[in-house]
């Protein structure tokens, strides 16, 4: 991708790894995977602006990070205003969210809802983060896995 096309892109895929997403910043912290931007994104600030993205992509990344709460704060940082984040991570009561010994996180379905005032979790804990997001979807797929797809307020 040239500088110009990745101007233009308004997605980031964080933690793309081999799977690239045609059209976004593809960004991994390793460089034999041939991202568009090597960086690790336990290593915050993220070399974007704010509000550089539209939609943020995190696929089989959370899981990975020391800091998953700070990583979902920053992800806010780098959407616009309505920009969708979409988060994908094995449950913790599927095999393969323990199989990885690179996991450091198991997440429930409810991990995220921290993230918006509108759930019961986000009520009473809200405070653990001041990045609000409204959850548009939160399900399972037929992988074992949990997929959201948030929306920045």
């Amino acid at each position: 991708m040239t500088e110009s096309e990745r101007a233009l892109s308004r997605t980031v895929n964080l933690g793309s790894g081999w799977e690239k997403t045609k059209g976004a910043v593809n960004v991994d912290f390793n460089p034999e995977a041939k991202p568009d931007i090597v960086h690790d994104l336990d290593v915050i600030p993220w070399p974007f602006d704010d509000g550089a993205f539209d939609t943020a992509i995190m696929y089989d990344v959370i899981e990975h990070l020391a800091k998953p709460i700070r990583a979902v704060e920053e992800a806010w940082r780098i959407l616009t205003v309505g920009g969708l984040l979409k988060i994908r991570t094995p449950s913790f009561q599927h095999e393969n969210s323990w199989i990885d010994l690179t996991h450091l996180h198991h997440l429930h379905r409810k991990s995220l809802d921290y993230f918006d005032p509108d759930t019961d979790i986000g009520k009473r804990y809200g405070y653990y983060t001041a990045r609000k997001f409204k959850i548009l979807r939160c399900a399972p797929d037929v992988h074992g896995n949990i997929e959201w797809l948030m929306e920045k307020r």
